[in-house]
């Protein structure tokens, strides 16, 4: 189930339970069976929102059609970071398929990405490396306290979508980078 829709389907659940509260038909029982002196039976506002709490999160729980990475009813963004994984890795591939002698260094590629608005760490930019090394994208090179790639020939297959790789999305004809 869409994340959209699944919200949609949680707020119309809670709007006919806290309709079926208001009216007086939820908790009538307990009413009954207290009978308060000098108070009427309507719900506090606290109640009400103890209530909802709760009942987001049976509804969170119950509902059919979990969607990957979504648990409960938490923000996630798994798959978000996933497509800009992949355009990430698509555009350091063509980065590296037009640098002279087909290599660069990871400062390099940070700041081309920042320009491409796909800010990216350190950290980020040596694991892809890595990952592309060790499927034989690139080779890495660490002469001094700089990584340097440099693109084989898979690799420049890839970049020119010659080649399909799992998490490297594939150049469309108008590709901007």
């Amino acid at each position: 189930m869409h994340p959209h829709v699944r919200i949609t389907f949680i707020l119309l659940l809670l709007t006919q339970r806290l309709t079926q509260i208001r009216n007086g038909r939820q908790g009538a029982k307990r009413c009954a069976r207290k009978k308060p002196a000098n108070r009427s039976c309507r719900p506090s506002r606290l109640l009400l929102l103890v209530f909802v709490c709760e009942s987001i999160e049976w509804m969170c729980r119950r509902l059919p059609g979990e969607t990957e990475g979504m648990s409960g009813c938490k923000n996630s963004l798994p798959v978000l970071d996933g497509i800009i994984s992949e355009h990430r890795a698509l555009a350091t591939l063509r980065m590296l398929e037009r640098a002279a002698r087909y290599c660069s260094n990871e400062g390099i590629v940070a700041a081309w990405l920042e320009q491409l608005g796909m800010p990216s760490s350190r950290e980020q930019i040596r694991h892809m490396f890595d990952d592309f090394e060790s499927r034989g994208f690139v080779r890495c090179e660490r002469p001094a306290a700089v990584l340097v790639v440099t693109l084989t020939q898979l690799g420049h297959e890839v970049a020119l979508g010659l080649q399909d790789a799992t998490g490297v999305l594939r150049p469309r004809p108008e590709e901007p980078y």
